[in-house]
């Protein structure tokens, strides 16, 4: 018999729970932080506010398909997301051996990924906060189209921009591999390409605040008078 819970359930530090049994949904906060033997999720497929697994053992989401909050899956040995398609608020992946994010397509929050060993951001389209990269291992933005807050990709393993057409904030790329922006259209506040190797402003149309550019930078004033006069404006080098 499939049993929803109207509530939140808190469990912190049980330190005996291995498992959930019977539960399909959760429809307030899910807390199993510091249970320490946990491991299985069971049938559950939705939780309806935010799901804190930190310090748990647990290795995969198995059914789970929604999370409606925030997911802290900080210090566990989570290697997969499985059948997990949407996260409304944030996603903590920090100091974990995360391979692949599964089904998921959309992250509500920011996207954590620090000390993680993913290489790439696999079906995921959608990150409505910000993504810092740096101190990753990510190689391949994959899929990824759309980040609603800032992008830092300083010193990642990085070499392009994938289908990245719009962030909402700022972007930083410094010490990085990549030479165009490619297909990316629209930066609603500022671009900083000091340090870096990019020479091509692929299909950049739009920026809200200012391109901050090295003097010795591949991206010149006549480069940009002959082909992006309309950004000429916000370039600064400096």
């Amino acid at each position: 018999m499939a049993v929803v819970i109207k509530g939140d359930v808190d469990l912190n530090n049980c330190k005996n729970l291995i498992r959930l049994k019977g539960i399909t949904e959760i429809k307030g906060v899910l807390n199993l932080y510091g249970c320490s033997k946990f491991k299985d999720l069971g049938e559950l497929r939705k939780v309806g506010s935010n799901l804190d697994l930190d310090n748990t053992q647990i290795t995969s989401l198995g059914n789970l398909k929604e999370v409606g909050g925030d997911l802290y899956l900080r210090n566990t040995q989570i290697k997969d997301l499985s059948k997990l398609r949407k996260i409304y608020g944030d996603l903590d992946l920090r100091n974990t051996p995360i391979e692949d994010l599964g089904d998921l397509k959309e992250v509500g929050g920011n996207l954590y990924l620090y000390n993680a060993t993913i290489e790439d951001l696999g079906k995921l389209k959608k990150i409505g906060g910000n993504l810092n990269l740096t101190e990753t291992s990510v190689k391949s933005l994959s899929v990824l189209e759309y980040i609603g807050g800032d992008l830092d990709l300083g010193n990642a393993p990085i070499k392009s921009l994938g289908n990245l057409k719009e962030v909402g904030g700022s972007i930083y790329l410094s010490n990085t591999q990549i030479k165009s922006l490619g297909n990316l259209e629209k930066i609603n506040t500022s671009l900083d390409l000091r340090n870096t190797q990019i020479e091509d402003l692929g299909n950049l149309k739009e920026v809200g605040r200012f391109i901050y550019l090295s003097k010795d930078s591949k991206i010149t004033k006549e480069y940009v008078k002959k082909y992006k006069p309309e950004l000429f404006w916000r370039c600064r080098w400096m």
